[in-house]
């Protein structure tokens, strides 16, 4: 059956256009009336002529031959069309298609135009039935009306005809919708000063305790100056050396090199990788270090921690060796690469004996509460950890088929979300632990268990012959019933967890009407609020930030014509690295600023990308040396940028299509992962392959920085260590003017 159409209203401009609509509504009306069972097709097409001769003459070479047609076994019966020609009776049962249009009419600037309006009708004993009469056709119901607003902001053209002028304003819809929003606007702005106020009275008072910008927990990375390779010169084995050759001292842990003939040791720690490549006869060997060349807190194996005064300190960066021996540097290589699994598995040994262990878990003898058939994230061992979550008096107890056990307990759990499988693949609950512990060879502060739902996509290809629409239909049912209840299975459990454990844990879930899209690593991942966090749990690395810890947000490349910008967000704790969030698109920012405003953070908005590890190293030592002088502009409000001006230490806005860049999102303290570990949870066997590719990952040719460069980087410093010397450490408009010049 055919539905009933009808004009756009903004076709119907003026006076005639409406007349003629209303010709063919009443037209459409009287056509219906008069099928009727044993009135021939051709009384009803001579009933609707007469009735335009009355009423608009001036239209009857613009009607068509027909006004319709019947509906049967082919969907346009030839011998029952409503025409002047067809002398058929109307029988009861019969279904016609009366379709009314006036074709060619020409507005008052000479351009056609056309009407249609179509309605299903059914002839019964007693008269026509409109199967399609619930969609509405009326003038009032179908049209509407663009008052003129008389306001100087409206845009106005106007257009003379002659005598007439006719005014047009199309802008009315969006001036109310743009009114709306800037109510909503000036709301949020107002909040925000109520915010940022008490943000700096909160910062004045954690200054006064002297936790401001401070991190409660101790510090456990590795200093540069702790490093030693001899203690005592009677420890160096210099009847080992060789002239001019490479030495790898596997007992004290250290490289030693030849530069100048003169052979200076290395610890394994300070070496970042080792790269040999082969041209023609002759065989060059680098050596890459970690050096102080930006502010970040971490590098190396060990979690090395460079020292904080560079003033006096040079860095060698890398190292290049020659000779025509290559296999004398293949040994070296391999001795180099092994050395570094050797440190790496002491610290990770040193690691397991640090780590807090946690209390006993009491044991459920009768009935408990238990989820079957999960998978566990990261892999006990092998390629998946696959067994049953039970819930016992103080824990959980992951049991595996092959009698592993992984036991988490209530105390430890800092945060537990459930995220439920709609509009998922997976189902999962997910622990954030408070205390690290080790799972497998690694330790790690998120553990997640989960559940495929639904069927796997089918290959179009492979799909059994003879398949139809309602066996489509009927997998379809089945998935949404298996997903229902993979929903109420995990529910009762959190439920049964939640009443036993009595307000021990309490699990949150992501309101997924807040989500937006982003990227916090490297790639794309859907972001979702919870009521303490703002979360990523489908895909590894796991994001998971703690909105108690944010000090301030900040949203960098909001400008015109940019389809993305950033987010970043300021932790209470100065020493870590700021969280950020590239590449979120530009339908996500009102909503974005929005929830942070109900959740009473501060933001400020700019053009740029900020040097975040210089500004917060200057924010330290303003701190440090300085504090009243941060208050004096607001505390972090000087972030909000000024658009016309030039540029600061601040990177140009990125284009809206750019890729993103490698590394540039840092959030290294608040969770296990970084970079390198991306691949942690794969499908790949862990115990040998991480082991071979733990040192192999940074084995690229990595570019060395040129004369120009060092002498620039040499310049800067030398003018820092005078500003500092002179100030007594840069002071907050210092900082302000490197931001926003």
């Amino acid at each position: 059956m055919t539905q009933s159409s009808a004009v756009l209203a903004r076709n119907i401009r003026n006076k005639n256009q409406k007349a003629n609509y209303l010709l063919a509504h009443d037209l459409l009306m009287l056509i219906v009336s008069k099928l009727k069972p044993g009135t021939s097709l051709k009384s009803v097409y001579d009933s609707a002529i007469n009735h335009v001769t009355e009423k608009k003459k001036d239209v009857l070479d613009n009607l068509p031959n027909n006004f319709g047609y019947g509906i049967g076994l082919e969907f346009r019966e030839s011998n029952l069309m409503i025409n002047a020609k067809n002398e058929k009776l109307i029988e009861p049962g019969m279904v016609f298609n009366v379709v009314i249009s006036i074709q060619g009419v020409k507005t008052l600037k000479g351009k056609e135009y056309c009407i249609m309006i179509a309605d299903t009708v059914a002839v019964k004993q007693g008269g026509a039935e409109v199967l399609t009469g619930k969609v509405p056709k009326k003038y009032e119901d179908i049209s509407y009306a663009l008052e003129i607003e008389e306001k100087p902001a409206a845009k106005e053209k106007v257009k003379q005809n002659g005598n007439q002028m006719e005014i047009e304003n199309r802008g009315n819809r969006r001036t109310r919708e743009k009114g709306s929003i800037q109510i909503d606007e000036n709301q949020r702005k107002q909040h925000q000063i109520e915010i940022k106020k008490n943000k700096l009275a909160e910062l004045e008072e954690r200054l006064k305790q002297g936790t401001l910008g401070r991190d409660s927990r101790t510090d456990t990375s590795k200093k540069i100056e702790d490093i030693v390779t001899y203690k005592d010169p009677s420890q160096v084995p210099t009847k080992e050396f060789k002239q001019g050759q490479i030495f790898v001292d596997m007992k004290n842990d250290c490289v030693v090199l030849p530069i100048c003939g003169t052979m200076v040791p290395f610890h394994i720690s300070v070496i970042k990788n080792v790269n040999k490549q082969d041209e023609g006869k002759i065989s060059l060997l680098r050596l890459n270090f970690y050096a102080n060349l930006s502010d970040k807190a971490t590098a190396g194996t060990g979690n090395l921690k460079t020292a904080l005064n560079t003033s006096q300190m040079l860095y060698i960066r890398e190292l290049t060796f020659r000779s025509t021996n290559a296999k004398n540097f293949a040994e070296v290589q391999k001795k180099i690469k092994d050395l570094q699994k050797k440190v790496k598995q002491k610290e990770l040994d040193k690691v397991k004996e640090d780590l807090k262990e946690q209390e006993p878990l009491v044991l459920v003898k009768g009935k408990r509460p238990i989820l079957q058939d999960l998978k566990a994230r990261p892999n006990l061992s092998g390629k998946k950890s696959q067994g049953n979550l039970e819930a016992h008096v103080n824990g959980f107890r992951f049991l595996t088929r092959k009698q592993e056990k992984l036991d988490i307990t209530f105390n430890n759990i800092r945060h537990a979300f459930f995220q439920p499988c709609d509009n998922e693949m997976i189902i999962l609950l997910h622990f954030n632990l408070h205390t690290p512990i080790m799972v497998g060879k690694k330790k790690v502060s998120d553990v997640q268990f989960y559940t495929e739902a639904g069927a796997q996509a089918d290959d179009i290809d492979m799909r059994r012959a003879g398949r139809n629409d309602d066996d489509e239909w009927e997998q379809e049912e089945r998935e949404r019933a298996q997903r229902k209840k993979l929903n109420e299975e995990f529910e009762a459990f959190i439920r049964n967890v939640e009443n036993a454990a009595k307000n021990l844990i309490e699990f949150d879930v992501p309101y997924r009407d807040l989500g937006f899209q982003g990227a916090p690593f490297k790639s794309h991942v859907s972001l979702y609020p919870t009521v303490h966090c703002l979360v990523n749990l489908t895909e590894s690395p796991f994001f998971i930030l703690n909105i108690e810890e944010v000090e301030w947000a900040h949203f960098e490349r909001i400008s015109y014509g940019l389809k993305n910008f950033d987010l970043a967000f300021i932790l209470k704790d100065y020493s870590k690295q700021v969280v950020r969030i590239n590449s979120i698109p530009i339908q996500y920012l009102e909503p974005v600023k929005n929830w942070l405003d109900k959740m009473d953070i501060p933001f400020t908005v700019g053009e740029y990308n900020i040097k975040w590890p210089t500004v917060m190293a200057d924010i330290r030592s303003t701190i440090r040396d300085n504090p009243d002088e941060f208050f004096e502009d607001g505390g972090w409000d000087f972030l909000q940028e000024d658009r016309n001006e030039g540029d600061g230490e601040i990177d140009a806005g990125e284009g809206a299509d750019e890729e993103l860049p490698e590394g540039d999102s840092e959030f290294s303290e608040g969770s296990d992962f970084e970079d390198g570990d991306e691949s942690e949870y794969s499908d790949e066997d862990e115990a040998d392959e991480d082991e071979e590719s733990d040192f192999e990952e940074d084995e690229d040719e990595e570019e060395g920085m040129d004369w120009d460069e060092m002498e620039e980087m040499a310049e800067e410093e030398e003018e820092e260590r005078k500003k500092q010397k002179n100030k007594g450490g840069p002071m907050k408009n210092d900082i302000k003017k490197k931001v926003k010049k």
